[in-house]
């Protein structure tokens, strides 16, 4: 039974060339879709999981609006905030040195 849905698929790709080539370029698109989609969601899912307490990481991000109303994330945080959060919040269960 496979070997003649293996010879009828090979002949139905070699009379009809253009339809096989868009339904196997469109296949193989889907597939590679998926493939780098499944890579990108895994690896979000998994960012930091190496660390004990992975539920209590946060990132703190400063937001800087420009003079024309328009606003930018930034990454940097300025220097005095690690002294508040320290003073705010106490060291909860970390080995920072102070």
């Amino acid at each position: 039974m496979l070997r003649h849905n293996l010879k009828l698929a090979l002949r139905n790709l070699n009379r009809k060339k253009v339809f096989a080539l868009i339904n196997i370029t469109g296949l193989s698109t889907g597939i590679t879709s998926f493939i780098l989609i499944s890579t990108f969601v895994y690896y979000e899912w998994n960012y930091d999981d190496f660390h004990k307490d992975t539920g209590r990481i946060y990132q703190i991000c400063r937001l800087d609006i420009m003079p024309d109303r328009s606003a930018e994330m930034a990454g940097g945080t300025p220097m005095p905030l690690t002294a508040t959060l320290r003073e705010e919040y106490g060291h909860m269960g970390t080995t920072v040195p102070p």
